[in-house]
């Protein structure tokens, strides 16, 4: 089964690391670019996830599929996503069900000092980042031989009605539904929320760490 809290970790790490780098104006769109920069590299080669789900097994050992699996995404990375990242962004172009102008408005607050804002593009980044990990530990399943049904139930440990696996979309989707399991939610100052009895309220699974304010 796959340890989603290392990618948890990995991601608030990232996030650290550009506050570091970058100043208050810039970082929440930064955020937003190296989001969609993931997110476009498995988009770019879904159709040769499909097909690492022929049946075939073609490795016995994980890593040997892993390595193969991230080998075409760093390549797709480099030859496609890279020379053409602010084009896709400006044509507004999908990845995994979400566009750039689903974001565009909550930048420009998170730019003029909403903390709210912020919050919402770092849990943003935090989420699609770890399951766009745990969609490219599904791929490499396919290439030992799983289908996807089976493929999934390897990488989370269960199954969920209704599961369907023909998109990137769905993976985003399905995978977080085992995956993400958490018990209890803040809301984006940190204080507990219960999602039935404080409607309207906007929360996060604590599994989240929240970082300080920006502003």
């Amino acid at each position: 089964m796959y340890e989603v809290n290392k990618s948890y970790q990995n991601k608030i790490n990232k996030l650290n690391e550009w506050r570091n780098r970058y100043s208050k104006d810039e970082y929440p769109y930064k955020v937003i670019l190296n989001m969609f920069y993931d997110l476009f590299t498995t988009q770019k080669i879904w159709s040769q996830i499909n097909e690492s789900f022929s049946g075939y097994k073609k490795y016995s050992d994980f890593i040997d599929a892993f390595n193969e699996i991230t080998s075409i995404r760093r390549n797709a990375q480099l030859d496609y996503v890279q020379p053409n990242l602010m084009k896709l962004l400006d044509d507004n172009k999908e990845a995994a069900g979400i566009k750039y102008s689903d974001y565009s408005e909550l930048v420009s607050k998170a730019q003029g000092g909403d903390n709210h804002a912020v919050v919402e593009i770092e849990y943003s980044y935090w989420f699609y980042g770890s399951y766009n990990d745990a969609t490219i530990i599904w791929a490499a399943c396919g290439l030992l031989g799983f289908d996807k049904m089976s493929a999934y139930f390897e990488v989370t440990g269960g199954t969920v009605g209704g599961l369907r696996l023909d998109s990137f979309q769905d993976a985003i989707e399905f995978l977080p539904q085992i995956l993400s399991m958490g018990s209890s939610f803040v809301d984006a100052d940190g204080n507990p929320v219960d999602p039935i009895m404080d409607q309207g309220v906007k929360y996060y699974p604590k599994e989240f760490k929240l970082l300080p304010p920006l502003w």
